[in-house]
C-alpha cells in the first residue's frame, strides 16, 4: 500500500519503492530484512531483497502505533523509552542503518519509521541519529509528501553519498588499469596483494600533496558499528604511480579532550539553571566524575619517561594532550627512525564531510539530552555525541593478518618485531601506542641482509593502527587529560586497565597486551593439550566481572596473571606440543614471562597497601631456522646481557618481596621481553609444523553481555569476518555509544 501510494502519487519522482521484508541479502550474516527500500529507477532490485548497496533510503513499518514507539515526545519524560521492547526497536533501526552505511560510501542517510498512523523521520551519521517528533501522517499527509518530494530533488551529496567515491565506468582507461593491475602477477612473496585487489575508486586529498586518486575493491577489513570510526581497509592502486597501496578509510574524532567536555557540561548546567528559573521547576543535574589531577598526570608520565629520551625538543611535532591525525603520528614515527611500522604516503580529511548530530544535540532541551538514563550500563557518565570528520590514510605496505603465520617460530618472531617497533616509538619518538591487539599486528615481507651478506625477503611484524596513540609528556610538563574511560581492545587490555578504567596505559600494560596476543594465537592455532578452545577463549579473553557498578577484568585473566598460572577450564596446565617429547620453546617463554607479570601485580598491591591505612619419546621434527641469520645482534644486545631472563624462579620465596620487585623490573622497559623473544627466535629448537587450522568453532559467539561504552573497538574472539565486540554490542543495540 505504501509503495503504491508513493509511486501513484508521484511524490518521489525518479525513485522506485520496493517491499523487501521477506528476503535478506545473501551476503548479510545478520539476515536483515527491512520492510521497504527506496531505489533510483536504474538500481532497483528485482529479487525483492534489500540490496543495501543500491538502497537510497529505507522505511520500517510497525502495527501497534504508540506501543511500537521507541521515543517519547512528552515534556516531562526522557526521550528514549526505557523498556525492553523499545530497546529492541532501536536496535533494529540501528542494524538497518549500519547495513546501509557500511555497504555504501556514505556521510549520512535518511530513513522513515512508521508506527500505524504515526511516523518519525531519522537522519543517521557516524556520531548517532537525529529523530524528528512523532506526527500523524494520516491527519497531516503533507509532511511525508514534502519529505519524499524534497528527498527526490536533493543532490546525491545532500542525500548522504560521498562525492569522492565513484564507480568506474568499464569503458575507461582507469577500468583497464584495474584489469591490468589485477592480472599482472607480482614477484613472490608479494602476489598476495594482487590477489586481494578488485574494483572501485576513491579520491584522497592530502594536506600537502593535493588530491590523489585510488582504485579499490571491496573492503577486506571493516568495523560494522554505525556509531564511531566506521573503519574500512582496502587494497588500492595509486593511479599516478600504478602501485598497490593500503587505504584506510574512517571517521576520526575531531576532539577527545576531557577539558572540552567539562566546559560543555558547565555550559549545559548553566543553561539548565536558566531554564529552571524560567520554568520554576526543580531538576537534578548529572553528577560529574572526579577529574584527574595534574599531579596524577605528571606522576604517570614520569614512570613512562624512564625509557624515554628526556631532552626537550622544540621541534617535537606532537603536543601531549592534543588529539593528532594518525597520519601525522605515523609521519613522526617514520622521521624518527621507528622500525617495523607502516610507511606513510599521504593522508587527509575528505572535503568538508563532518557529522552533524552533535550540532543538533547542542540545541536540544536538557531532558532530550539525557536519554533513558544519566549513566550507561557500565556505570559511566553518558557523553554527548562526538563530532567526527571523514578521514583517509594511505600507507605503502599492504600487510597480511597475523593469523596467517605459518609456525610458532614465525609467530614469536613477528610479535618480537612489533615489540621493537613499540620500543622505538617510546624511546625515539615519545609515542605510546595504547591499543596492542591481534588486529593491529600485521606481517609484511621486508628485504633484509644477514650477517653473511645474504639478502632475502623476511616476513616481518608491522605494528599498525596508531590512531589511539598518544605523545608522552616530558617530566615537569602538564598533560591535558583525555576523555575518561579505557582505551584499547577489551580482550588484550592488561588486567590493571580492566580493573581501573581511569588508569592510563603504561609500558607494563602494553607489554602485557603483547603477551596476550602471543597467548591468543597460540591457543587458537597451535598444537596443545586441549580440545576445548572455545571455553578458554570465553573465560580468559571475552569474560568480565561486575563490581561496584562497573565492568572489570574477568576472573580467569585476573587469577592467571596474579598467580602466574595458565590452566584450561579443567584446571590442567596449558602445554604447547610439537611432534615429539622435546619441550616446546613457547612453554619456556610463557613460564619465564608469567612471573614478571605476577611480580608487577604483587608490587602494585603492596604499594597500594602502603598508601592506604591498615609426552612420547620420538625425536621432534625440526627444520633449518630461517630466521637465525636475520635476527640482528642489535636486537639481542649481547653486550649488556646479564642472563636475567633465564630459568631462575624469582617468585617462589613466600614473603620475599624483593624477588617480586626484581621480577617486576623486567617490565619497566622493553629490553627483557625483547631479549627473551629474540634469543628464542635465534637459538631455540622450534617444531616445523605445529600450526593447526583455526581451533575455534565457526559458530562460536559470546553469550555474555557487557555494556562498556568505551570498549567499542574490542574484537570478539569468535567473529572471524566481523571485527566488533559482541560483549559490548548489546548496549549499542540499546543506544549508540562512543567508539
Amino acid at each position: 500500500m505504501a509503495c503504491k501510494a508513493i509511486e501513484e502519487g508521484k511524490i518521489c519522482p525518479g525513485y522506485k519503492c520496493i517491499p523487501c521484508d521477506t528476503k535478506y541479502d545473501m551476503d548479510d550474516p545478520g539476515k536483515n530484512k527491512v520492510d521497504v527500500g527506496m531505489y533510483k529507477m536504474n538500481g532497483a532490485p528485482k529479487d525483492r531483497r534489500p540490496n543495501w548497496i543500491h538502497q537510497s533510503m529505507w522505511i520500517e513499518f510497525k502495527k501497534k502505533g504508540r506501543k511500537d514507539d521507541a521515543f517519547n515526545d512528552a515534556a516531562k519524560k526522557l526521550f528514549e523509552v526505557d523498556s525492553q521492547h523499545a530497546a529492541q526497536v532501536r536496535g533494529q533501526l540501528i542494524a538497518y542503518a549500519e547495513m546501509a552505511m557500511n555497504r555504501q560510501h556514505r556521510t549520512h542517510l535518511y530513513s522513515v519509521y512508521v508506527m500505524h498512523k504515526f511516523a518519525r523521520l531519522i537522519r543517521w551519521d557516524r556520531a548517532g541519529a537525529v529523530v524528528s517528533e512523532k506526527f500523524d501522517y494520516k491527519k497531516n499527509p503533507e509532511i511525508l509528501g514534502e519529505f519524499f518530494w524534497r528527498f527526490s530533488h536533493m543532490t546525491d551529496e545532500a542525500q548522504g553519498y560521498d562525492p569522492t567515491a565513484q564507480l568506474v565506468n568499464p569503458r575507461t582507461k582507469l577500468f583497464r588499469l584495474m584489469d591490468k593491475m589485477a592480472e599482472t602477477k607480482l614477484p613472490e612473496p608479494f602476489d598476495y596483494i594482487r590477489e586481494a585487489f578488485a574494483q572501485s575508486i576513491e579520491g584522497v586529498e592530502d594536506k600537502e600533496k593535493g588530491t590523489r586518486y585510488l582504485l579499490v575493491g571491496e573492503a577486506h577489513g571493516e568495523k560494522p558499528d554505525l556509531v564511531g570510526r566506521g573503519t574500512r581497509s582496502f587494497v588500492a592502486v595509486d593511479v599516478k604511480t600504478e602501485t598497490f597501496v593500503h587505504l584506510k578509510d574512517q571517521w576520526r574524532y575531531v576532539s577527545d579532550l576531557l577539558v572540552e567536555e567539562q566546559k560543555m557540561h558547565e555550559d549545559t548546567v548553566e543553561a539548565t539553571e536558566d531554564d529552571d528559573e524560567m520554568d520554576g521547576d526543580e531538576t537534578d543535574g548529572d553528577e560529574t566524575d572526579d577529574d584527574e589531577t595534574d599531579e596524577d598526570v605528571e606522576e604517570e608520565d614520569d614512570e613512562i619517561d624512564e625509557d624515554v629520551d628526556e631532552s626537550e625538543d622544540d621541534d617535537y611535532p606532537l603536543r601531549p594532550g592534543e588529539l593528532h591525525l594518525e597520519g601525522d603520528i605515523l609521519s613522526h614515527l617514520n622521521k624518527s627512525g621507528v622500525r617495523n611500522v607502516p610507511t606513510l604516503l599521504y593522508h587527509g580529511d575528505v572535503a568538508a564531510q563532518v557529522t552533524e548530530t552533535r550540532s543538533v544535540w547542542t540545541t536540544m532541551p536538557e531532558r532530550l539530552r539525557k536519554g533513558s538514563s544519566s549513566m550507561d550500563s557500565s556505570g559511566d557518565k553518558r557523553h554527548p555525541p562526538s563530532t567526527l570528520a571523514h578521514y583517509r590514510l594511505v600507507e605503502m605496505e599492504v600487510g597480511r593478518p597475523l593469523s596467517e603465520f605459518k609456525t610458532s617460530l614465525e609467530l614469536v618472531k613477528l610479535i618480537s618485531d612489533c615489540i621493537i617497533a613499540h620500543e622505538d616509538a617510546v624511546t625515539r619518538a615519545r609515542v605510546l601506542h595504547r591499543d596492542i591487539s591481534s588486529g593491529n599486528i600485521l606481517m609484511y615481507p621486508l628485504k633484509v641482509t644477514s650477517k653473511k651478506g645474504v639478502t632475502k625477503h623476511v616476513w616481518t611484524g608491522l605494528l599498525n593502527d596508531w590512531e589511539l596513540s598518544k605523545p608522552i609528556a616530558i617530566p615537569g610538563t602538564v598533560d591535558s587529560p583525555r576523555r575518561d574511560g579505557r582505551t584499547g581492545t577489551w580482550q588484550f587490555m592488561s588486567s590493571a586497565i580492566l580493573d581501573d578504567r581511569f588508569r592510563r596505559p603504561m609500558i607494563e600494560d602494553e607489554l602485557e597486551s603483547f603477551f596476550y596476543v602471543l597467548l591468543y594465537y597460540g591457543v587458537r592455532y597451535l598444537k596443545h593439550n586441549s580440545t576445548d578452545v572455545a571455553t578458554f577463549m570465553l573465560d580468559f579473553f571475552d569474560s568480565y566481572s561486575f563490581c561496584n557498578g562497573e565492568y572489570r577484568c574477568g576472573y580467569s585473566k585476573r587469577a592467571a596473571i596474579r598467580l602466574a598460572e595458565l590452566t584450561w577450564s579443567d584446571n590442567e596446565n596449558i602445554i604447547f606440543t610439537g611432534e615429539g617429547s622435546q619441550r616446546h620453546p613457547l612453554n619456556h617463554l610463557i613460564a619465564t614471562m608469567m612471573p614478571w607479570f605476577q611480580g608487577r601485580y604483587r608490587v602494585m598491591a603492596r604499594e597500594k597497601e602502603l598508601r592506604e591505612p591498615s609426552d612420547s619419546g620420538t625425536q621432534v621434527k625440526t627444520k633449518t631456522n630461517e630466521y637465525t641469520d636475520f635476527v640482528l645482534d642489535e636486537d639481542i644486545d649481547y653486550e649488556d646481557d646479564d642472563d636475567s631472563t633465564e630459568d631462575e624462579d624469582e617468585t617462589n620465596a613466600d614473603g620475599d618481596e624483593l624477588k617480586f620487585v626484581k621480577a617486576a623490573s623486567n617490565l619497566k622497559g622493553h629490553r627483557a621481553m625483547r631479549l627473551l623473544l629474540r634469543k628464542a627466535v635465534r637459538t631455540a629448537n622450534w617444531p616445523s609444523d605445529d600450526k593447526l587450522g583455526d581451533q575455534l568453532p565457526m559458530n562460536y559467539t559470546s553469550k555474555r553481555t557487557r555494556g562498556s561504552n568505551t570498549d567499542s573497538d574490542a574484537t570478539t574472539t569468535g567473529q572471524k569476518h566481523r571485527p566488533q565486540d559482541l560483549l559490548a554490542y548489546a548496549w549499542l543495540r540499546k543506544r549508540p555509544r562512543r567508539a
